[in-house]
């Protein structure tokens, strides 16, 4: 009997996620996920279609804003998803929410823009950036366009 290994989610920040995305060549997705939500299983289930139809060509990075890395784990063990994710890294002693800003704000800064506060960027490329600000709702039309520019 062969046992896949559940990946084990990496704490990320701003500059790692920016230096990840500049050394590939492919577009990419990011989303923030709160896995300590009532509902957070059937999101994450909603991003494991996302990953099966579009990580062939899109780079999908799913940032959980916990501080228990474990859950994630439990989660994707779960539903079955054995896909790299991530936790908001920096200071644990900083709520997630104000990390989620930081985040956020040294994102803009380093890709050159002026927004608010985000839950998905939908990324061409570094110099082409669309951050979606309230929108919990996945934008496919958007992922469609990053997968055909790839």
């Amino acid at each position: 009997m062969l046992i896949n290994a559940q990946s084990i989610p990496e704490a990320i920040t701003a500059n790692n996620l920016y230096s990840k995305i500049e050394k590939r060549d492919k577009p990419s997705f990011l989303v923030f996920w709160n896995p300590n939500c009532e509902t957070g299983e059937e999101t994450l289930l909603k991003y494991q279609g996302v990953i099966n139809k579009y990580s062939p060509k899109i780079d999908i990075y799913v940032i959980g804003l916990t501080n228990i890395p474990d859950l994630m784990v439990e989660m994707s063990s779960k539903i079955g998803l054995d896909y790299p994710l991530y936790y908001l890294g920096g200071d644990k002693s900083v709520s997630i929410f104000d990390r989620k800003e930081k985040f956020s704000a040294e994102l803009f800064k380093l890709t050159n823009k002026k927004s608010d506060d985000f839950i998905m960027a939908y990324i061409k490329d570094l110099d082409s950036v669309d951050y979606i600000n309230d929108s919990i709702e996945i934008d496919y039309g958007k992922l469609a366009n990053l997968a055909k520019s790839y």
